[in-house]
């Protein structure tokens, strides 16, 4: 009978030990996004000497600053090739600020500027910072970064504001990692002649004179490309690409880890044709305004220009969410079997045909 009871409470005990050890994991690890308040006046935070700036200021009104740089200068000739970093979602590479401290940079088409940092990388690399209260209470302002090295580029002054926002690991209460990265946007990204970005070695190639020239012009297609502005007046990267049997003019975002990201005005438009396989309830990370709620939906097969991917996935995302009832875009994640080219000099996204198609 003591034998009994003993096994009795030895396995309840290792029941609830399973329990805790679950929910531990469960609950405790979480990303979350953290805004920073009244920034600059952190520990370590150093502002910018009015007088010495590399910028004027031509008007600001609520939420928009028109601001004028000094001139960015980009130093290299010809193709600079470096190594995407390994297990991102998006497209990142490793860049040395300043002659310090090296930080992942997000090669970022749907970002509209030139370069951003978030506060936590600001703060670490000690750069200066010029706030301005009427962007919103996502950016915080300009900060300066003398230069910026990516492989054997380097780009000196570049025009760079800062975030007052970025993600971080909770474990059992405790910040464990802090986000401190740079996104490279489209500002910057149409300077250069083209940009490759080779998903199947995992390259990014840089060419600031050069031509695109494929060996084999029958391997690849290419669809037009142009820029545009949204009722806020940022450009945006636009694709005219064949989606499920049409024509679609769609954002082309480097920096979304997604194939697809729609509301659900548009998915109603060109969900009747598809397959759907399941749907879930999750949430989409955005970077400038955290976790969105969305509709994960797996569809069987998706025809996307010359490529089609089985077991494609595609955020839906609210009407009212904060970048409007047309967003429509189209991410790095369609892509991940093959090279794709940003053709600034020619206006062209050029995809080569890819080798198999897989699931994303």
């Amino acid at each position: 009978m003591r034998k009994k009871t003993v096994a009795i409470i030895s396995l309840v005990t290792f029941t609830a030990l399973c329990w805790v050890f679950i929910l531990a994991m469960k609950w405790t690890d979480k990303t979350v996004y953290v805004y920073a308040h009244n920034f600059e006046s952190s520990p370590g935070v150093r502002l910018m000497d009015p007088n010495h700036v590399i910028f004027e200021i031509i008007s600001q009104e609520t939420n928009r600053v028109n601001v004028k740089w000094d001139k960015t200068e980009i130093y290299h000739k010809g193709r600079c090739r470096v190594k995407m970093r390994e297990n991102s979602p998006n497209v990142q590479v490793l860049a040395e600020v300043n002659d310090g401290k090296i930080y992942p940079l997000v090669i970022d088409s749907g970002a509209t500027k030139y370069l951003a940092a978030t506060d936590s990388l600001v703060l670490d690399a000690g750069l200066e910072i010029y706030p301005i209260y009427e962007l919103g209470k996502n950016i915080g302002g300009l900060c300066r970064l003398d230069q910026l090295k990516i492989g054997t580029l380097t780009i000196v002054h570049p025009a760079c504001e800062y975030w007052l926002a970025h993600y971080e690991r909770h474990v059992l209460g405790q910040t464990i990692w802090k986000e401190k990265k740079l996104n490279l946007g489209l500002g910057l990204m149409k300077e250069f002649s083209y940009i490759l970005f080779d998903n199947v070695t995992r390259e990014v190639e840089f060419a600031t004179n050069n031509s695109f020239n494929p060996q084999d012009s029958n391997q690849w297609h290419q669809y037009p490309i142009s820029m545009e502005h949204n009722e806020k007046q940022y450009a945006r990267l636009i694709v005219d690409i064949p989606l499920v049997g049409q024509t679609r003019h769609i954002e082309f975002d480097t920096g979304a880890a997604p194939g697809l990201i729609l509301t659900e005005r548009i998915w109603a438009k060109i969900s009747s044709s598809l397959h759907i396989l399941n749907q879930e309830i999750g949430k989409l990370r955005t970077p400038l305004s955290g976790w969105l709620p969305s509709r994960k939906i797996t569809v069987e097969q998706l025809a996307l220009g010359n490529i089609s991917i089985n077991d494609a996935r595609i955020h839906v995302i609210a009407d009212d969410n904060p970048f409007g009832q047309d967003e429509f875009t189209l991410g790095i994640g369609f892509f991940r079997e093959t090279v794709i080219v940003l053709d600034f000099e020619r206006n062209l996204l050029w995809v080569r045909n890819p080798l198999q198609s897989a699931a994303f």
